[in-house]
């Protein structure tokens, strides 16, 4: 037997790593960089995230593709969701400073609680709060496929169309915050709007496509729709941000990476804000974004 033990002790070594990891406890939902992220791959990313999440044509969908096309774990692209949204969060609540304060002036002044956005903006987040407590496990493992990220594609394409026809289509605007007719129809309105929100749950839903798309169908203006999507999805960022704090404090990640994608995002989404927000008046500003989403969504699947 002593003849063998050069090869008993050989196959040992060859196993040990299994043994090894075998012997320590298994560890929940800790998410960590298995593979490095470079400086530059942060800044594009952050860029990206930062562009995409303000015009209506899905950060979720282009971040999946780019998890694909750079061979990035979903891991890796999910803890970075994290850093990026609090950039484009950032930005939000920089950009939109001075109606974030007026909200929070009139959450303590019950008197003009019947006039404020308060109301319409906490009825319009229950549909998305609601769907992303029940499912975000199940739309985070099971639609990040290629070619669902295509079709969700198409799907907010055909959102804008749709919104833009009804747009041209419709009678007088409506302004959730000044010219409803009535209580009921500012609640109606903005509860059909969190629906338009919740889609975007499917990664390649642009949320502020949808939401945009939404306000337009329920005859706002493009400006109070563009206004209200964007405020709505402060509380919808928000909301993310903090559920995922938790996976963000454990897991073992690059934080200068993670710092300057947050910047980029930050950044890039003041500008976007801004861009689209002037570029929203021109009427061909739907259908040129939904003809680009087309376009992706085609390269993709052929």
């Amino acid at each position: 037997m002593k003849n063998f033990s050069p090869y008993r002790e050989i196959l040992f070594e060859a196993r040990r790593p299994q043994l090894e990891s075998l012997a320590k406890p298994p560890r929940s939902r800790q998410l960590s960089f298995s593979l490095p992220v470079t400086s530059i791959e942060a800044l594009l990313l952050g860029l990206l995230q930062g562009v995409t999440e303000f015009l209506p044509v899905s950060s979720s969908g282009h971040l999946v593709l780019a998890e694909r096309w750079l061979e990035l774990p979903a891991e890796n692209l999910l803890i970075f969701d994290i850093a990026a949204h609090t950039g484009t969060l950032g930005a939000l609540l920089l950009f939109f400073r001075r109606e974030i304060w007026r909200l929070i002036q009139d959450l303590f002044q019950p008197v003009r609680w019947r006039e404020s956005l308060l109301f319409p903006l906490f009825v319009g987040t229950i549909p998305a709060a609601s769907a992303g407590l029940l499912g975000k496990d199940f739309l985070e493992s099971s639609l990040r496929g290629e070619k669902t990220v295509a079709l969700a594609l198409l799907a907010t394409a055909g959102l804008l169309l749709v919104g833009e026809f009804v747009n041209r289509r419709g009678s007088s605007p409506a302004a959730i915050s000044e010219t409803a007719d009535s209580h009921h129809q500012k609640i109606t309105q903005s509860l059909g709007i969190g629906f338009f929100q919740a889609l975007a749950l499917i990664p390649g839903v642009s949320r502020s496509g949808a939401t945009l798309a939404g306000g337009l169908f329920f005859g706002l203006e493009r400006r109070a729709a563009a206004r209200f999507s964007f405020l709505l999805g402060t509380a919808a960022i928000g909301g993310a941000t903090l559920l995922s704090l938790p996976d963000f404090v454990a897991g073992e990640i690059p934080t200068r990476e993670l710092f300057l994608g947050a910047v980029a995002a930050f950044l890039s989404g003041l500008a976007a804000i801004s861009f689209f927000l002037r570029l929203l008046e021109k009427r061909w500003v739907l259908p040129a974004f939904a003809s680009y989403l087309i376009l992706l969504a085609g390269a993709i699947l052929f």
